[in-house]
């Protein structure tokens, strides 16, 4: 009996105390979640975009000779056109595959493919760089200058101005698509179609090869997307075509000689971009 009434009254004793009463008194700790860490925008990997944009491209036609097989070329006639500039603009679509490797860590190099359809043509109706000038007797002369497809394969490096803002600068080579037509009106000395009535046409079709410089800038959007603002230099190297070589007429087949050269093309592109493997990774 003793026993019971000594433990009830330690029992009483401690709830009485201070510390008791305030330990009751104290909320329990809130549960917060662990902080989550600042996300790694990963720039590795392989990408493929679509472009859309404008070519300006810029050359210059010299006729160097005018003449027949076998007999002595003849100077170009000081006719105020020769040499002849042409320069033209076209909407200009296409594609690019590329991969980059993220390093250091705010740089990133990559290497990257393109090829885009463009309709660049540029014409000069009245005479041919080099005849004479033209007149009431002399009809359908024309010199036109076309620049069709691109490609080409060039390095990038960048630098990370933020995680997802890349500036980069780019070069390699390029490959184009070119056309350059004479056409020669009726009649003329140097140029006559069959029985002295009919126009002269011959195009010479060329490749031609040179090297590219640029830059631009390119976002990293959510979803594994890239989108890019760009504008690339190139320099292609000239060609010498021979027109008029083939076919019969008053005084057999007629020659001119001409070098294009200057080929230059400036180019401003919109890109979009698809990366594949993922752009963020989110640390917990």
């Amino acid at each position: 009996m003793q026993k019971n009434f000594l433990r009830s009254l330690v029992v009483a004793a401690v709830l009485a105390s201070p510390g008791f009463a305030f330990a009751a008194d104290v909320a329990p700790r809130a549960y917060t979640k662990a902080p989550i860490a600042d996300p790694v925008y990963d720039w590795s990997g392989l990408y493929v975009g679509a472009s859309v944009g404008g070519r300006w491209d810029e050359s210059v036609w010299t006729t160097t000779s005018l003449g027949f097989p076998g007999a002595p070329a003849q100077i170009p006639a000081a006719a105020g056109n020769n040499p002849m500039n042409f320069k033209s603009a076209s909407g200009r679509y296409g594609g690019y595959l590329g991969y980059n490797w993220q390093f250091a860590p705010r740089w990133v190099v990559g290497i990257e493919g393109d090829y885009a359809w463009a309709n660049n043509k540029s014409q000069f109706i009245g005479s041919i760089p080099g005849t004479a000038v033209p007149n009431a007797f002399i009809t359908g002369d024309n010199v036109t200058r076309k620049d069709k497809w691109d490609a080409g394969v060039r390095a990038r490096l960048g630098y990370l101005v933020t995680p997802t803002t890349l500036l980069f600068g780019t070069a390699g080579a390029s490959w184009m698509a070119t056309e350059s037509t004479v056409a020669c009106g009726t009649p003329q000395l140097w140029c006559t179609g069959t029985n002295n009535t009919t126009q002269r046409v011959d195009t010479v079709r060329k490749t031609v090869v040179g090297w590219s410089v640029g830059g631009g800038i390119e976002w990293m959007l959510a979803a594994n997307w890239l989108l890019r603002g760009e504008y690339r230099y190139t320099s292609y190297e000239g060609l010498n075509g021979r027109f008029l070589a083939g076919g019969g007429t008053l005084f057999g087949s007629d020659l001119l000689d001409a070098n294009i050269g200057s080929n230059q093309t400036h180019t401003a592109l919109f890109g979009v971009a698809y990366k594949f493997g993922g752009p963020v990774v989110a640390k917990y």
